[in-house]
């Protein structure tokens, strides 16, 4: 019999831009690199997310991902993010993934 998969369920994103803007330098990137970055170097994975412009670029993708609950996978060898982590990116992101 194969092995059972971990349910994953899906989250919301907010719908407006949070009243506080998350920075990316002081909230995004942290995020990133305690949840991400173990895997998301550009090496061997196709997408870093090392930098503001790396992330920028894949910020709907990121959204999409988090939403669906796809990231990080279940072996990736971080814990999940917890609700504020995934409320601040997604924040973030609604509010056009600013240089902040």
């Amino acid at each position: 019999m194969p092995e059972a998969m971990p349910l994953r369920a899906t989250v919301a994103a907010p719908e407006t831009c949070p009243t506080v803007v998350p920075s990316f330098a002081g909230a995004i990137q942290p995020i990133l690199n305690a949840k991400c970055n173990n895997c998301h170097t550009g090496f061997p994975q196709p997408w870093a997310l090392m930098s503001y412009d790396d992330v920028q670029a894949w910020a709907l993708s990121i959204a999409v991902d988090l939403t669906h609950c796809a990231m990080p996978p279940a072996d990736a060898g971080t814990s999940n993010m917890t609700k504020a982590e995934l409320d601040a990116v997604l924040g973030w992101i609604v509010c056009g993934a600013p240089n902040n």
